[in-house]
C-alpha cells in the first residue's frame, strides 16, 4: 500500500542520497544546479536532483506545475525525489506503481525549481523577487528546464502535470535545439488526492498508463515499480 511517509523520512536513506549526490548517473545534473545556485543574484537556490532517479539516463520527466515544494536545507531534505513526505510525492508513487514506470526511468522537475528564500535560510525581511519574473534569462524556469533536457541525452517524454507544465513544455519543444530530439508530449493534472475527482483520476491514470505504453514499459505482476 502506498503511504504518505516516503523513504526520504528514513535517515539511513536520506544519509545515502548525500552519499551518491553527484554519481556518475546524476552528477552532471547536480553540477548544473551547483552551478545555477551559486551564480544567483538573489540568493535563491535549485533543490538537487536526488540519485533515486535516473537523472541522465531517465526516459520520462515528470515536469509538475508550480514552485519547488523541497528545499529545506536546515533539515537536510533538499532534494527533487518521489520518496519525500508530500501528498503529491505519495500520489506520484501511486501512478508510478500504476503504470509500471519505475524510478530509474523517471525524473521528477517543478515548472519553477527555484527553492522560496525562506527555505533557503534566508530572513524574512530579505525581499527577493519571484523567481519567474527575475530578468536575468538564464535563470528564467524554462531556460533553466532547456539546460536541463540538454543533460538527459536517453529522454524520450515530458508528462506534463498540470497547466503550468503543459504552457512551459509547448514553449519549450518549440526551440529548434529540444523540437529536434522528437520528445513527445502527454498532459494530465497535477496528482493532489485532496482536489481530484473520479473523472480527473480517471484522466491522470490513462495517461500514465498511455505513456507507459508508448515505452513499452510492462508493470511487475505484483503492480510494484520500484
Amino acid at each position: 500500500m502506498t503511504t504518505t511517509s516516503g523513504r526520504m523520512t528514513d535517515s539511513w536513506f536520506l544519509k545515502g542520497q548525500w552519499d551518491h549526490l553527484y554519481d556518475t548517473h546524476v552528477r552532471h545534473i547536480n553540477r548544473y544546479i551547483d552551478k545555477l545556485s551559486q551564480e544567483n543574484p538573489y540568493g535563491l537556490h535549485i533543490p538537487y536532483l536526488a540519485p533515486w532517479h535516473g537523472a541522465s539516463d531517465t526516459r520520462v520527466l515528470a515536469l509538475l506545475s508550480g514552485a519547488s515544494s523541497v528545499g529545506q536545507r536546515a533539515t537536510g531534505n533538499d532534494m527533487i525525489c518521489t520518496e519525500n513526505t508530500s501528498d503529491l510525492s505519495m500520489q506520484l508513487r501511486r501512478l508510478m506503481k500504476l503504470s509500471g514506470i519505475n524510478r530509474q526511468q523517471l525524473s521528477p522537475w517543478f515548472t519553477n525549481p527555484w527553492a522560496s528564500p525562506n527555505s533557503a535560510g534566508i530572513p524574512e525581511s530579505v525581499q527577493v523577487p519571484d523567481s519567474v519574473q527575475v530578468p536575468n534569462q538564464q535563470w528564467a524556469p524554462d531556460e533553466v528546464l532547456k539546460g536541463l533536457l540538454a543533460l538527459m541525452p536517453n529522454l524520450q517524454v515530458v508528462l506534463c502535470l498540470g497547466d503550468e507544465a503543459a504552457v512551459m513544455w509547448r514553449a519549450v519543444s518549440a526551440d529548434p535545439e529540444v523540437s529536434s530530439r522528437s520528445i513527445r508530449g502527454f498532459f494530465t493534472y497535477l496528482p493532489s488526492q485532496r482536489l481530484a475527482d473520479a473523472a480527473t483520476i480517471e484522466h491522470q491514470e490513462s495517461t500514465w498508463r498511455d505513456v507507459a505504453e508508448y515505452l513499452r514499459i510492462t508493470p511487475e505482476p505484483d503492480g510494484v515499480a520500484g
